[in-house]
Parts: C-alpha cells; structure tokens; sequence
C-alpha cells in the first residue's frame, strides 16, 4: 500500500471516530443515560429534563425542542434574539411534579405542578397542561413552532423524496 492510500484510510477512519464520539456526545447530552420503558416514561423524563434545563440557564434546550421546519429557517443565533426566547426566565423554579401524561398518537399532554420561589418571599405552586410531539424518535416541547407546519414541512420532504426517485428510475 502507498503511503497516500495508508494516509487516506486513516482519515477516512478517524473522521468516523470522530462522527461517532459526536453522536454519542448529543444522545448523552438530550437523555442522560436514561432509558425509558414506555413513552410515558420518555415523556416524564423529557419534561422534566427540559424545565430543570431551563432552570440552569441553558437556553439550547428551548431550541433543540423546536420542530425541524423551524431549525432549517432559523439558526441558534437568530433564536436567541427573539424576544420571547430572551424573557423565559425560570431560575425561581424549584420542583416540577408530572402528574400524569396521555398520550394519542404521537401526541402527549403532561398535567405538570411546577413549584417556584416567589422574589418575595415564600412559595407558589401552579399547573400546566404541557403538548409534547414524537418527532425523529424523541418527544419535542416547541416554543415557537407548530405542528401543523411540521406536518406540511414533512409532507413537502416527502413530495421531494418520491420525484427524486422518479426521476431516478428513469420515470418509469
């Protein structure tokens, strides 16, 4: 073997070391090693992965929970200036409680209680229905985006994949 094939393979091979470190670095990064039994429990997990993230400052996680539509026409940068990203505050949150979760289809509500530390003293426990949407194997939380445009974004994809298969079969 040349030295430039020996050269080749081993970046061909590292660039794949690095793909998979990568992919395992975002899985670790949205489920924490958590495996679920059930979409119930993905669900709970999710939910409560998504405020207690919120509650640590980390905006990223309000835009990793957006619809994919949503990512293609908006970067992270963008995002972040938006006023209504910018406002979600939640660092006088102090427990969230899932109380139960329904799901239908690929749609679940989580009925969640989320206790906070009032600026002035003292506590508050309010409750709120939460929509999540199986989308790509995981449970999503948008903030910004609609199902409903998912739905046609996918649809328009789909439209996309079957002509390229037309026209590779030759339109036959």
């Amino acid at each position: 073997m040349s030295i430039m094939k020996v050269n080749y393979l081993f970046g061909v091979a590292a660039i794949a070391v690095l793909m998979i470190a990568c992919a395992q670095k975002d899985s670790a990064k949205s489920s924490r090693g958590f495996v679920a039994g059930s979409d119930e429990e993905q669900v709970r997990h999710d939910i409560i992965e998504f405020f207690e993230r919120m509650r640590e400052g980390d905006k990223t996680v309000l835009y990793e929970h957006e619809h994919e539509y949503y990512k293609v026409e908006h970067s992270l940068n963008e995002y972040y200036t938006f006023e209504q990203i910018m406002v979600y505050q939640y660092d006088t949150m102090k427990a969230i409680t899932v109380d139960s979760v329904s799901i239908t289809a690929d749609t679940a509500i989580a009925y969640i209680r989320i206790q906070y530390e009032l600026r002035s003293g003292g506590e508050t426990t309010q409750g709120y229905p939460v929509r999540m949407y199986r989308e790509g194997g995981r449970w999503i939380k948008p903030s910004l985006s609609y199902y409903k445009l998912q739905a046609e974004y996918e649809a328009f994809k789909a439209g996309e994949r079957e002509a390229e298969e037309y026209d590779d079969s030759g339109g036959n």
